[in-house]
């Protein structure tokens, strides 16, 4: 089990600048009582998912999926909470394990940040603030690690994904300039779905798209 931290470097609960909270029930980010947009609102716009009649399975799976794997990796995990659907879940954690075993020595001695609310700070040229969770960061070699267990097919949205959560995390000094992308598969395998690079042209991409979020919902300021 590799050593998990997911405070002391500096995330939001520890700094100025505004009184931060996250629903997980309803996955709502508020900055000081303001309800902020969340990445996937503003990814809508930019690259929006096809909805189908399985979505919305497909979300509580990848959901339940994140859930165990965190605890997994806090060393939290209790089998007779997940009973009901174990079974299901199992394969899933098996794939993330095995990511684990193969890459054990890119997490050797590292500080890992598992399951990270967080917001992008705003500068004094921009306002950003949008809400992101991380699924793991490593922030002293500068790398984030989204899991994924359904279609990887919106490569566009995730690669856009995948610069905003960097952006958020850097907002507050923490340098990330790797992402990559684990799909975990339902036959207990892994495979690295894609890597990212931090991009400034991608980000200004997405702030585009906050812009548009902002002016649909008369939030401008």
């Amino acid at each position: 089990m590799f050593p998990v931290k997911k405070q002391d470097v500096g995330l939001p609960e520890h700094n100025s600048g505004g009184a931060f909270t996250f629903d997980d029930k309803d996955h709502t980010y508020r900055l000081d009582d303001r309800q902020i947009p969340s990445t996937s609102e503003i990814l809508d716009i930019l690259a929006p998912m096809e909805w189908t009649p399985n979505s919305q399975d497909g979300m509580e799976r990848g959901t339940r999926v994140h859930e165990i794997t965190a605890f997994h990796d806090l060393a939290v995990l209790n089998h007779s909470a997940v009973s009901d659907d174990l079974d299901e879940l199992m394969p899933y954690l098996s794939a993330w394990t095995a990511f684990l075993t193969d890459f054990a020595q890119t997490f050797r001695g590292q500080r890992v940040i598992v399951e990270a609310p967080i917001y992008c700070r705003s500068t004094k040229y921009a306002r950003l603030e949008y809400g992101a969770t991380l699924d793991r960061i490593l922030p002293d070699i500068g790398l984030g690690i989204e899991i994924k267990t359904g279609s990887t097919t919106y490569k566009k949205r995730y690669a856009m994904q995948a610069q905003a959560y960097m952006h958020a995390v850097r907002s507050w000094g923490i340098r990330i300039d790797t992402m990559i992308q684990v799909h975990l598969l339902p036959d207990g395998v892994y495979r690295i779905a894609n890597e990212h690079k931090y991009d400034k042209s991608a980000v200004n991409i997405f702030k585009a798209g906050l812009t548009v979020w902002r002016f649909q919902n008369n939030n401008q300021k």
